[in-house]
């Protein structure tokens, strides 16, 4: 009778331990070279984006999350580069092993697709990591389309495909290839969405003019027709941003009124986010706010696919050339100068 009684304690003992956080999942992990550093934790819950700093002690770190659906968790080093993504669920323990250096050597265990994310991700993660864009895109399609009823071609495409630029069509073609109960739509909706509005005609309309908010709160109007060029530069945060400002700091010398204006914008969370990361010396450009991001009134009809983003465009709002790439942007500006 003692032993049946034990036997039940334990048992009792076993399902608390199993079932001790259902509303929470909770992630361990250690990161190559044993940095004693911060890291940001980005995912979005019920209520949102969800963002919070957790520490990394001589390359152990630990933190925390809730969602009862499966989500998208990134991970971010103190420079605000990415180290490492999963997927994870309320009631899950998910342990990683990350690089710094090289983000897709990584191992996790705890959530079985994210094993099988991080596995194919290891396996190459030499080749993904020094590829160009169209190269890691080429290697990205062929998975893609080999494996259409695998959520791991769901997650690369979210995560690691270039969809700038004309790109999009293709992305949108390869995303669905994908089978329905494979494409993880609680992940990738958004992407999905952007997809066919990017790759749509509506994305290379011309541009119109938009309001903006300036220090001060002052208002402001951009304008194509203000000046011969225009470029357009959407950030994000503004907290690591700055190859983006030295790039346009470049462009300093071809400002000119009526000649070329280049605005860029932030789509920083508040006004006060924002102001925090403004430059404090002379921009010559324009630096403004818009509020609600990438869907907001102004920027939705751009149909922009990532963050940043850059969009040329001439006096009467065609766009001349739109991407994510910093250098592109620049070179492809500086070819148009020429040309006026």
């Amino acid at each position: 009778m003692r032993n049946i009684i034990t036997y039940i304690i334990i048992s009792i003992a076993m399902i608390a331990v199993a079932c001790g956080h259902p509303e929470t999942f909770r992630v361990e992990g250690e990161i190559e070279g044993a940095p004693s550093i911060n890291l940001r934790v980005v995912y979005i819950g019920q209520q949102g984006v969800r963002s919070a700093i957790t520490v990394s002690r001589e390359g152990k770190f630990s933190f925390e999350g809730t969602s009862p659906k499966p989500v998208l968790v990134e991970i971010y080093d103190n420079d605000y580069r990415i180290i490492g993504r999963l997927v994870a669920e309320n009631g899950q323990d998910i342990k990683l092993h990350l690089d710094r250096d090289n983000p897709y050597r990584i191992s996790a265990k705890g959530n079985d697709l994210s094993r099988q994310w991080a596995e194919w991700l290891n396996s190459r993660a030499d080749s993904l990591a020094d590829a160009s864009p169209d190269t890691r895109n080429a290697i990205i399609a062929r998975y893609v389309t080999a494996n259409t009823s695998s959520p791991v071609a769901a997650l690369l495409m979210m995560t690691e495909y270039d969809a700038s630029g004309q790109r999009a069509a293709t992305a949108d073609s390869l995303l669905n290839l994908i089978d329905d109960d494979a494409r993880l739509n609680i992940i990738t909706a958004g992407l999905a969405d952007q997809l066919a509005h990017v790759s749509s005609a509506t994305s290379h309309a011309p541009v119109r003019p938009f309001t903006y908010v300036m220090t001060g709160n002052r208002r402001g109007v951009f304008k194509p027709s203000d000046a011969r060029l225009s470029m357009i530069a959407v950030c994000s945060d503004g907290r690591n941003n700055d190859s983006i400002t030295d790039m346009l700091r470049s462009l300093r010398p071809h400002i000119s009124q009526g000649r070329l204006q280049i605005i860029e914008l932030s789509t920083a969370q508040d006004t006060a986010s924002w102001r925090r990361n403004l430059m404090t010396d002379s921009t010559v450009w324009v630096q403004a706010w818009i509020g609600g991001s990438v869907a907001s009134s102004a920027l939705g009809p751009l149909g922009l696919p990532r963050l940043p983003y850059f969009i040329i465009t001439d006096s009467a709002g065609q766009q001349l050339w739109r991407g994510a790439s910093i250098q592109s942007a620049r070179s492809h500006l500086i070819q148009q100068i020429s040309n006026l």
